[in-house]
């Protein structure tokens, strides 16, 4: 069957309106913006010394007329702020309602849009990433606007041990992964803590530097915080000894607001209050 090409350029800028979409005899060509974090209006995926970028391995869905999502890859703009995806889809089939970033096991039943949070990350190489969870309202005509739908948290940890391979978070009654539904049809849909898992791990590749400072940016539906511990871990998901720190208190995680937890150190392996 003949595919049709289908690009989607994404800009890191907040863009008062999207560009029009155009259709030539070649690909279907859509323009995308994204709505940034409230925090810092140049930040979505964010490097260990700030900088808001793009990856060559971002992948985000766009719902198909065909009843199914349709995955898009980075094709070009990765390491920046703007990006091109693109995906395949076949002749006959449109994109429709909605697209989703990152890319995931997610699903649409009329305006309920069930978004997955899941229960592991990886950051490539010796990077710092977020996957914060947006979704794009799809119109015939206009091009698609990345927003929000939960929040982020922000944890910095200093002194990190070459031997972790990743840092495991548990939470205490809060279930933060998993499925959770968005109502299309609210002004502002959002993910709210619901039915899943209590923890998440985030994968890294370990720093040739044992006093390297590690930043973990974690896209979390909305709610309430009570208490978390947080371990890391060696190559076979081992808790290392002494790395070990439980936070306790209110915490609220809010659409599109970045939370931060206080400066971590590990000290001979113990962690403490910077």
């Amino acid at each position: 069957m003949k595919r049709i090409l289908f690009f989607v350029f994404s800009a890191g800028l907040l863009a008062a309106c999207a560009k029009s979409e155009t259709k030539t005899d070649g690909p279907f060509v859509i323009g995308a913006t994204r709505e940034a974090l409230a925090e810092d209006m140049l930040k979505s995926n964010v490097s260990d010394a700030g900088k808001f970028i793009w990856h060559d391995w971002d992948k985000a869905d766009i719902w198909t007329t065909a009843g199914s999502f349709s995955q898009m890859s980075v094709i070009s703009g990765g390491g920046s702020n703007t990006v091109n995806f693109s995906t395949s889809i076949p002749e006959g089939v449109e994109a429709s309602t909605v697209a989703v970033y990152p890319s995931g096991a997610h699903k649409l039943n009329g305006n309920i849009l069930t978004v997955n949070y899941p229960e592991e990350y990886v950051y490539p190489a010796d990077t710092t990433d977020s996957y914060p969870l947006m979704i794009a309202k799809y119109n015939p005509g206009s091009g698609l606007s990345f927003k929000h739908v939960g929040g982020m948290l922000r944890i910095r940890y200093k002194n990190v041990p070459p031997t972790a391979h990743s840092i495991l978070l548990t939470f205490d009654n809060e279930k933060v992964t998993g499925d959770f539904d968005v109502d299309l049809s609210a002004a502002e849909p959002v993910a709210s803590f619901g039915g899943g898992s209590s923890s998440v791990r985030i994968r890294f590749t370990p720093s040739t530097q044992a006093t390297n400072t590690r930043h973990f940016y974690l896209p979390l539906p909305t709610g309430e915080l009570t208490k978390m511990n947080i371990t890391y871990c060696d190559v076979n998901d081992a808790p290392i000894k002494g790395t070990s720190y439980t936070k306790t208190g209110s915490l609220e995680i809010t659409r599109r607001k970045l939370a931060l937890m206080p400066g971590l150190v590990l000290t001979t392996f113990e962690a403490g209050i910077e």
